[in-house]
């Protein structure tokens, strides 16, 4: 008896048809996995050029970083650990005609706070600090504080008080080596011993304001200038020519080393004609007279 064989599949018999069906079906899948056109050459020549641009693009940037602008950036970051101080120079003596000074320069001292580096400190040792300042210069702490967070403050430097005393800075200076942040800052000031019978005559200096500044820009922030008088006239005469220091400080704000001092170059001294103690009787004179 003739035996009959079967594909088994999904428990039915698979005809020929089926055979014949699913190998087209493969077929066209096959076709279906290929790319149907070919890109042009003129697309791969205009992502060719697309890329090579943007190539250029960075390699020029890269070249503008290092060279156009490395000096920049280099002096950008010494600026975080040089600083340089400038050192006024001391106005020249104004003589009577026999070299009498009628104007005397004499040393002061200003107690300066630098924010950044006063704020490195401890949140204890910050306390500490203001609580000793304000003892010292008979400053409110709050007054200080409140001055602290002000955003206006030039350069983040904040001088507490001019003018101190002797006793003060001496104070000071026994506690200032455990303050970070806090300085003493030398300068010179104007002193008018004859201020009554000269004034008229001599005028007076005061501080470089934000305009002057402006309209010129060789002046220090802490320069002084004439304002009135001979102090005003023979301005460009009497004031000498500013030094510096530069220093290298830590990341704390912190002097490590001295790099460079330059001192300063006193002013010209002016001699007149006028005689003091004849110019003061005179005064004396005429202000009796008026007085009665």
């Amino acid at each position: 008896m003739e035996k009959k064989y079967y594909i088994k599949n999904n428990s039915h018999s698979l005809e020929a048809e089926e055979v014949f069906l699913d190998a087209k079906a493969l077929e066209s899948l096959e076709e279906k996995g290929k790319l149907e056109k070919k890109i042009s050459r003129k697309k791969f020549s205009i992502l060719y050029i697309i890329m090579l641009l943007g190539f250029v693009f960075l390699l020029l940037r890269v070249g503008q970083l290092q060279i156009v602008k490395g000096e920049y950036y280099k002096k950008l970051a010494i600026g975080n650990i040089i600083r340089e101080y400038p050192i006024c120079a001391p106005r020249g003596i104004i003589y009577d005609r026999n070299k009498t000074p009628l104007v005397y320069n004499v040393v002061d001292f200003s107690l300066v706070l630098d924010k950044d580096s006063f704020l490195s400190n401890s949140k204890e040792k910050r306390e500490e600090i203001l609580e000793q300042l304000s003892s010292i210069i008979k400053k409110p702490k709050d007054e200080i504080i409140a001055t602290l967070e002000n955003k206006k403050l030039e350069n983040n430097i904040l001088v507490l008080k001019d003018n101190l005393k002797k006793e003060q800075v001496l104070i000071i200076q026994s506690y200032i080596k455990n303050w970070n942040g806090v300085y003493l800052k030398k300068k010179i000031k104007r002193d008018y011993q004859f201020s009554p019978y000269f004034s008229h005559i001599l005028g007076y200096v005061s501080k470089v304001s934000k305009k002057d500044l402006e309209d010129n820009p060789s002046y220090n922030p802490e320069d002084y200038i004439g304002r009135t008088g001979l102090e005003l006239f023979y301005d460009k005469w009497l004031r000498g020519k500013n030094g510096k220091e530069i220093m290298e400080v830590n990341s704390v704000g912190k002097i490590v080393k001295k790099l460079k001092h330059e001192e300063p170059i006193p002013g010209n001294s002016l001699i007149l004609n006028i005689d003091k103690d004849l110019q003061i009787k005179l005064y004396d004179s005429l202000k009796k007279y008026a007085d009665k």
